[in-house]
C-alpha cells in the first residue's frame, strides 16, 4: 500500500501581512484621534462661545432693564443736563468703546446691596480694561445732583459686570424719515432722552483669527417724550 503524499500548508500571517496590518491599524487610530480632537476643540470652542453669548444677553438684559427705567422730570430748579442721555463716541466696530450715561431708578446693572439702588443715579456704562489689561464691560453710578461742586465722576472706579466683551458701539434715534429710523452716533450733554437706542457689544472670539462676534439689542426708553 503506497501512501498518499498530500501538500502540507501552513495557516497564520507572513511577516509583511502583520507589518501591513500594523501599518493600517496605526492609520486608522491617527485618524480616529485626529477626528475626536477636533470634535473635543469644536465642543469647548461651541461652549465658550455660547457662556459669553449667555454672559452678552444677560448684560443686554440689564442695560434694557436700566434704560426702560430711565427717570426725566422737568424742573427749573435743577441745572442743565441733569436727567439727560448722553453719548460719548469712540470708535466703531469691534474697537469701539462707546460710554453712555442716563438717570434711572431700581437695581439694573447695580450690585442690590449698593445704597445707589434705592435712590436716583446717573449711571455710566462702557467697555474698559481691567487692572490686569483685560476688557470687559463696566459700570459706575452716583447722585445726578446734591453732590459737592468740587465733585468730578472720572474719580469714581469702574465696577466690572463681565470679561470677554471687548468693543461696545452704541447709536440712538429720535425720528425717522421716509419709514426708516435715523440714527445718531453722538448725543451731547443735553436734557433730552432718546426714543431708541442701539446696544452692540462685541464678544471676545474663540480663537484670535476670528473676529468678534456682535450682539445687537434695540431699546426704547418709555419716558423719552417727556423730554421733548
Amino acid at each position: 500500500m503506497i501512501p498518499c503524499l498530500h501538500a502540507q500548508h501552513r495557516s497564520g500571517f507572513t511577516l509583511v501581512e502583520l507589518m501591513l496590518a500594523a501599518v493600517l491599524l496605526a492609520l486608522a487610530t491617527t485618524v480616529i484621534a485626529m477626528t475626536l480632537a477636533n470634535i473635543t476643540r469644536a465642543w469647548q470652542a461651541g461652549t465658550e462661545a455660547a457662556a459669553r453669548l449667555n454672559h452678552a444677553d444677560a448684560i443686554l438684559d440689564q442695560l434694557a432693564s436700566g434704560l426702560r427705567s430711565a427717570y426725566y422730570a422737568k424742573s427749573a430748579n435743577r441745572p442743565a443736563a441733569v436727567y439727560g442721555f448722553w453719548l460719548e463716541d469712540d470708535g466703531d466696530g469691534p474697537n469701539a468703546r462707546d460710554r453712555i450715561s442716563w438717570v434711572k431708578s431700581g437695581p439694573a446693572l447695580l450690585d442690590p446691596e449698593s445704597s445707589q439702588a434705592a435712590a436716583l443715579h446717573r449711571i455710566a456704562f462702557t467697555v474698559t480694561d481691567d487692572e490686569s489689561g483685560r476688557p470687559g464691560a463696566a459700570v459706575k453710578a452716583w447722585r445726578p445732583f446734591a453732590m459737592p461742586d468740587d465733585f468730578d465722576p472720572e474719580t469714581l472706579p469702574w465696577s466690572f459686570l463681565a470679561a470677554g466683551i471687548v468693543g461696545f458701539n452704541c447709536t440712538v434715534s429720535t425720528n425717522s424719515a421716509f419709514g426708516e429710523l435715523e440714527w445718531e452716533e453722538s448725543w451731547k450733554e443735553t436734557n433730552r432722552l432718546p426714543w431708541r437706542v442701539l446696544l452692540t457689544l462685541y464678544l471676545k472670539p474663540p480663537e484670535e483669527s476670528e473676529p468678534p462676534l456682535a450682539v445687537h439689542r434695540l431699546v426704547e426708553i418709555p419716558c423719552a417724550p417727556l423730554a421733548w
